[in-house]
């Protein structure tokens, strides 16, 4: 488990002082074997140190493992540092930074086992929080946007899935009868003429042709289009989709096309 090194040697004598003193000081419980390596909460596998020795000892650990254990010893590493208050205690900002960096370094690209996934799973089922906790953590996401990394990420997700009807009455359930402020609607108004259009990156070129035979190329503004000539925006775009045309309704004859996106 452990590598036999200079490391092992000073970590053991920490652990061996600590065991065989007394002392009034501030202290703190240490599994001598981590739990995450198959420690218990024995009193045998449990050492109080104090708060610097705690962290030399988790610096200790992580020269002392390779491997998946190595990546343990890291994070339990990187747990103590998540705040200043260990920066400053700890050592100098170089220390700090050096160590964030070989943590990092250690971590990255390091993926969950489908074992390591259940048993995250597992600890998390059944959890539920307070409504002071929920309007923190909505008051906190509030006006960001989401990492480009998940949002594309929910976006492929979410491609091509249809909701269920069960789900599209409970989303209108929950909507009817809300009202905006005219504040909101003159920003959603407004967010909306920024990406409409041309202007939105992912909009598309449609070549339109009427019964008449009339061609027009629309550049994003399929609804405006649609609108000016009563048409139904959502049954000309699946024209262009699709290519399958309707026997009846205010589209038929009309034909559609995409020619870029």
């Amino acid at each position: 488990m452990f590598i036999q090194n200079k490391y092992n040697k000073w970590y053991y004598s920490i652990i061996n002082n600590a065991t065989s003193r007394q002392t009034s000081e501030y202290t703190e419980n240490h599994h001598i074997v981590p739990k995450s390596l198959g420690g218990n909460n024995s009193s045998e596998n449990l050492v109080s140190l104090t708060a610097r020795e705690h962290f030399i000892c988790h610096w200790l650990l992580l020269k002392m493992t390779t491997g998946d254990n190595r990546r343990k010893m890291s994070y339990a590493l990187r747990r103590m540092m998540s705040g200043n208050k260990y920066q400053k205690r700890y050592g100098s900002s170089k220390r700090y930074e050096n160590l964030r960096k070989l943590i990092n370094k250690i971590s990255y690209g390091k993926k969950h086992t489908d074992k390591q996934k259940q048993k995250i799973s597992q600890a998390l089922k059944g959890r539920t929080f307070t409504q002071e906790h929920k309007d923190n953590l909505s008051q906190s996401k509030k006006g960001k946007p989401k990492p480009k990394h998940i949002a594309d990420k929910l976006r492929i997700l979410r491609k091509g899935k249809r909701n269920s009807q069960e789900h599209k009455d409970k989303c209108s359930q929950v909507l009817k009868g809300r009202t905006f402020t005219q504040e909101s609607k003159q920003k959603m108004s407004k967010n909306h003429a920024d990406i409409s259009g041309k202007n939105n990156p992912k909009s598309k070129v449609w070549e339109v042709i009427s019964p008449s035979g009339q061609k027009t190329v629309i550049n994003g503004n399929m609804t405006q289009f649609c609108q000016h000539h009563n048409l139904p925006p959502s049954v000309m775009r699946r024209i262009g989709r699709t290519g399958i045309k309707p026997n009846s309704g205010r589209c038929v004859g009309w034909f559609v096309r995409i020619i870029e996106t």
